[in-house]
């Protein structure tokens, strides 16, 4: 079935493992119809999956402390 490919993609997308992502989306974009309305999405999910291996394998160490009121007040 020619979605298996974008299903799969996105699950190794959210695995983090993104050079199968990649290569599924990739396979998936070669089987769709011109003008299918999934092409610019899956572009899309292939450049967020480059920008996402930049990301991991660059981590930046950030330290997140709450700011106090007002901010951080209960929902009222």
């Amino acid at each position: 079935h020619p979605d298996l490919y974008y299903h799969l993609g996105k699950a190794y997308h959210n695995s983090l493992e993104f050079d199968e992502a990649i290569t599924c989306f990739t396979k998936f974009k070669q089987i769709l119809q011109p003008g299918d309305k999934r092409f610019n999405r899956v572009n899309k999910y292939i450049e967020q999956c480059k920008i996402a291996k930049e990301l991991v394998d660059d981590p930046v160490d950030v330290k997140i402390e709450p700011i106090g009121a007002p901010v951080n007040t209960e929902h009222r």
